[in-house]
């Protein structure tokens, strides 16, 4: 009370009593951080949490009363708090937090789902979309919580499933978000068949793990371990992997662990301001740091300190439940070259290079034929990686664009030999998530000579078709990001109110089936000439040779394929494309001897006359070989002798009135 004024001043705080600890051994062995199921219905909670003094649960098990929460065990030898919850009942879920010395509220580090008060509000948390039992959870808490999932019984139906080899791999990356219009693993699984069609035998998918809000990329991580409820359950994730299976199609998961948002438990435990999410990391965080890598690029939310030993137990933890638990087949590392503390990432790092095949080893430990992939640009480390089997992203979007817009380029950085490689470890690329469309390119900056013009569709798409044909035929992994099947030529930083801005690149894009593009025939075309390129690849040995050359310097590009085996039908392939504005002739010395067969069309014998006297068309490709392939004809293909390469349709078929042939442009 302050006497000479009268007022009466007021002034509220707790007071936290340290409570008396047990200090007990864990009674189990080889337990994991988070939460292990033990039989029975049994649960145990480990949490590490270096330098905490007490540590409670609160969640469902207390109606999220905190009074009577529970007081964790701590044990001196592992140094983890811990906590046996027994005889749950095996067909509920439960929810819980960890309160670290009375005053902070934090999810698991370990959680595999969340709740969230601020966003679950906005998304689809019923039977229909997996979700039938979620636990409780008070709307007034303001951070996320854990959930135990006690029913995680799945009938796995993929014993029979194999691993395509790596080397062979053609991988589409998929956004759920953008993908289809469910945003959901369900509408996925629903769109198999037409990836099936296409041909690839992997897709991976951008990070699926929780992250702040409902809609992102997913490189915002908040939760490196939990499934993204806004787009699905665990169930139905599993559900998704299993239908890959049964087709043969490998799932890959971007997991970024340069980096998480302020949501992360680790961050928030050690930080100056705990109860928010816009601190920084206190000194007795030895999780996340102030980054100390001076390159602007590698500095998003909060640096993970790759030099704490703690945080590769970290990622095998991670790595190794969505193997065992999802039967996830490999990863994609998101900005590796950021796991390191020296001041200059671009610079070549052993000690980064050392604990990166770490990493690697740790994955393989689990699953000797894991996909490990790491985003990586930096070329010395990157040969080191491959000598070690370890793949890298292959970027060469700005030169097939340069191409198919009709510029001077080369893409020969494509083959995983010219970049220097012992191995067919590059994962190469025309587009991904983070690139420009190559179609929208063509058409706002295609280039032009006479009648002849690239920013028309019908001539922008076609050099679509060419430039698949210079891509999937160059031995080694390839990536396709979705919808470059159907020419999607709607630009990376589109806005929602049609308009192109840079701050608008992680905006909703329209799933190209939203917008009809499977029904237009031009990308029908597209996406019938890449199918059977791709099942041309898979076919015939020879594509996937170490005896190759690629020439993508001039406006006549080729790739030569020369066999690797004795006694096969073909022995020689060369793919030629014309990425010029006028018409070229083919030069008589890069033809193979003797017989020479179009294998991409229905093996139609040519000779080398007709050949040399018929100049290829720009836009236009051939795929040649000195023998016949294995492959089906496609009924719907025949050639134009005067042009080499033509396709048309007749329909329909039978007809008992009128008869239409379509020829394309």
């Amino acid at each position: 009370k302050d006497l000479s004024s009268g007022d009466e001043i007021t002034r509220s705080f707790d007071v936290v009593i340290k409570p008396v600890i047990s200090y007990l051994e864990i009674p189990y062995n080889n337990l994991k951080d988070g939460a292990n199921y033990i039989e029975n219905g049994n649960v145990v909670l480990v949490f590490y949490a270096p330098g905490k003094e007490f540590v409670n649960i609160n969640g469902s098990f207390v109606d999220w009363k905190k009074e009577n929460s529970y007081l964790m065990n701590y044990d001196p030898v592992l140094k983890r708090f811990w906590y046996e919850f027994k005889n749950l009942d095996n067909n509920k879920h439960y929810s819980y937090q960890y309160i670290v010395d009375g005053v902070i509220s934090v999810a698991d580090p370990y959680s595999e789902m969340i709740l969230d008060s601020n966003h679950d509000s906005y998304l689809c948390l019923t039977q229909d979309c997996g979700f039938d039992k979620l636990p409780s959870y008070p709307i007034s808490n303001n951070h996320a919580a854990s959930v135990l999932d006690m029913d995680r019984q799945f009938n796995w139906e993929d014993e029979n499933y194999l691993k395509p080899k790596k080397e062979e791999l053609i991988i589409y990356e998929i956004l759920i978000r953008d993908f289809d219009e469910g945003k959901s693993f369900k509408s996925l699984y629903e769109r198999l068949d037409y990836l099936e069609s296409l041909g690839v035998n992997a897709v991976e998918l951008m990070p699926i793990n929780e992250f702040d809000g409902n809609e992102s990329w997913g490189y915002n991580p908040s939760f490196h371990m939990a499934i993204d409820k806004a787009y699905g359950s665990p169930q139905e994730l599993k559900k998704l992997v299993n239908e890959c299976h049964k087709r043969g199609i490998a799932v890959i998961l971007d997991v970024v662990y340069n980096h998480a948002t302020g949501q992360h438990p680790y961050f928030r435990l050690w930080n100056t301001k705990p109860d928010s999410y816009d601190g920084e990391p206190s000194e007795e965080n030895v999780f996340f740091q102030i980054s100390p890598v001076t390159e602007p690029y590698l500095n998003y939310f909060n640096d993970i300190n790759h030099d704490f030993s703690y945080v590769r137990d970290y990622i095998k933890r991670i790595n190794s439940f969505f193997i065992n638990e999802y039967h996830i087949d490999g990863f994609r590392f998101d900005l590796t070259k950021g796991f390191t503390n020296e001041n200059i990432a671009e610079n070549y790092l052993s000690s980064r290079v050392d604990y990166l095949k770490n990493i690697a080893d740790d994955v393989r430990e689990v699953d000797e034929n894991s996909y490990i992939i790491f985003e990586h640009f930096q070329g010395f480390e990157e040969k080191i990686f491959s000598d070690y089997g370890i793949l890298t992203w292959g970027e060469e979007n700005y030169n097939y664009n340069e191409a198919t817009m009709g510029y001077s380029s080369d893409f020969s950085g494509i083959s995983y030999k010219k970049r220097g490689f012992k191995n067919p470890t590059l994962v190469g690329f025309m587009e991904s998530h983070d690139k420009e469309r190559l179609m929208y390119k063509n058409i706002e900056y295609g280039n032009s000579s006479g009648s002849y013009d690239i920013k028309y569709f019908d001539n922008a798409i076609e050099r679509m078709k060419t430039a698949g044909a210079l891509f999937f035929t160059v031995p080694g992994p390839k990536m396709i990001w979705q919808f470059g099947e159907l020419g999607y030529d709607i630009s990376i930083n589109n806005c929602p109110d049609g308009s192109i801005n840079d701050n608008c690149r992680l905006s909703n894009k329209d799933s190209a089936f939203k917008l009809k593009m499977d029904n237009e025939i031009k990308r029908i075309q597209l996406f019938e000439t890449w199918s059977r390129i791709i099942s041309l690849r898979n076919k015939e040995k020879i594509f996937h040779t170490s005896d190759f050359t690629i020439e993508a310097s001039s406006e006549l590009k080729y790739i030569k394929l020369f066999s690797n085996e004795s006694n096969q039908d073909i022995s020689e392939v060369i793919i030629i494309g014309n990425f010029g504005l006028e018409s070229i002739n083919i030069p008589e010395e890069i033809l193979p001897d003797g017989e020479l067969y179009d294998i991409y069309s229905n093996n139609l014998e040519l000779d080398k006359v007709s050949i040399l006297n018929s100049p290829l068309q720009p836009g236009k490709f051939l795929i040649l070989a000195d023998g016949k392939t294995d492959l089906e004809d496609d009924i719907d293909m025949t050639l134009n002798t005067e042009h080499l390469y033509r396709k048309f349709k007749i329909y329909p078929n039978p007809t008992d009135d009128i008869l239409n042939i379509e020829f394309p442009r």
